[in-house]
């Protein structure tokens, strides 16, 4: 394979990866995300939607203090 041939393919190869990775949903499911629901550390948080924000209640921040952190 010529040094052309291999700088065309792997332009051609680039090409194709970027525009499946712009291309790919940011989701893996099926369905649209919901805009209440967000991936922490944890787990998942469920927030009530509103117009203009989300509100998230009993937000787990952080481990309770004990044993010698108390």
């Amino acid at each position: 394979m010529s040094m052309r041939t291999r700088a065309l393919s792997l332009i051609a190869v680039t090409a194709v990866a970027a525009t499946t990775l712009v291309a790919a949903p940011a989701s893996a499911g099926p369905h649209p995300p919901d805009p209440g629901v967000v991936r922490v550390d944890s787990g998942w948080l469920r927030g009530s939607v509103a117009d203009d924000h989300v509100t998230y209640s009993a937000v787990p921040y952080a481990a309770p203090p004990v044993g010698e952190r108390r």
